[in-house]
């Protein structure tokens, strides 16, 4: 069997790199995946289970998420869809804190996660509270 690969790599806005996972997505939904890239061409036919492997991580001033999807026939489903959560709010710390000190201390280092914020009024929303 002879290895097909077609490889791409470029800096895009992120509405482009967006668009172009929409596309991934709907094609996985059709059940057929067309790739192109300047004059070469790759057809798959992805199957019913999907392998998913995904990696995020960062160091200092870059952060990248890395994402695989494969399959073949025989492959049967291992996974929970609720074992992997991706959102853009951030999860409680409690979930993620092995040591409750470390996070005590990291709320009081970082004052705009600790809790909510107390705005005081101005003096003349406080004469309209008196009468």
């Amino acid at each position: 069997m002879s290895k097909n690969e077609l490889k791409y790599k470029a800096v895009l806005g992120k509405d482009q790199v967006i668009e172009h996972l929409e596309s991934l997505m709907h094609a996985l939904k059709e059940g057929r995946l067309n790739v192109q890239s300047a004059d070469q061409s790759l057809c798959l036919a992805p199957g019913e289970n999907l392998k998913l492997e995904l990696k995020a991580g960062g160091k200092e001033k870059k952060e990248k998420i890395e994402l695989e999807i494969s399959w073949s026939e025989d492959m049967e489903v291992t996974g929970q869809v609720d074992e992997l959560k991706i959102s853009s709010t951030e999860p409680a710390m409690e979930s993620f804190s092995e040591n409750p000190l470390q996070e005590e201390d990291a709320s009081r280092r970082s004052p705009a996660s600790s809790g909510p914020a107390i705005v005081a009024g101005d003096e003349s929303s406080r004469e309209q509270d008196k009468s």
